[in-house]
């Protein structure tokens, strides 16, 4: 099942192409040394579909949208692979004789690692850990969990309301 792509989408990649690569030690004493064989062609391309038991992956490939299959690398979740066909991003392709998908090009802020303006995390459960300290913080409010057993809610007003039985256990309360 080895997806091929034409030689025309190959061009720039045969034995004269210039892709190279440096390595060496720190200090100096390096060389240039081919990165890849020729043969290899890496690419950017747009999922359309996956089959995650098979970890096959359908990708849009060059500009008359031919649809080829690609085997989806070990090291990538199908999650990521699903959210870039609904997000409409591209994935990276090694052509090696058949397209292995690398990974997504993002091209929008990654929460937890990316400043954005708005986030939805959606999940079954999150759970958040820390050390020594875990913070919530919105302006001047605050929830804070420390590690030496001990949480803090801060604002200006906390409201705290229940349907049923509302409890508030401890062996000492300090009201004010």
């Amino acid at each position: 099942m080895a997806a091929k792509l034409s030689d025309r989408a190959r061009a720039g990649s045969g034995p004269g192409s210039k892709r190279t690569g440096h390595v060496g030690r720190a200090g100096g004493g390096g060389r240039v040394v081919p990165i890849r064989k020729g043969s290899a062609t890496l690419m950017a391309v747009t999922p359309v579909s996956i089959d995650e038991d098979a970890r096959i992956v359908t990708l849009r490939v060059g500009r008359d949208g031919a649809e080829l299959p690609g085997r989806l690398s070990t090291s990538v979740s199908p999650i990521v692979i699903r959210t870039a066909i609904e997000r409409g991003e591209r994935v990276i392709v090694v052509d090696e004789g058949e397209l292995l998908v690398l990974g997504v090009l993002r091209t929008s802020p990654t929460p937890g690692i990316d400043k954005g303006e708005d986030y939805l995390i959606e999940a079954n459960r999150v759970e958040l850990r820390g050390n020594d300290r875990v913070a919530i913080v919105s302006g001047a409010a605050q929830i804070v969990v420390n590690a030496i057993d001990r949480v803090e809610v801060l604002a200006r007003d906390v409201t705290s309301r229940a349907r049923r039985v509302h409890k508030l256990v401890g062996r000492i309360l300090h009201l004010n």
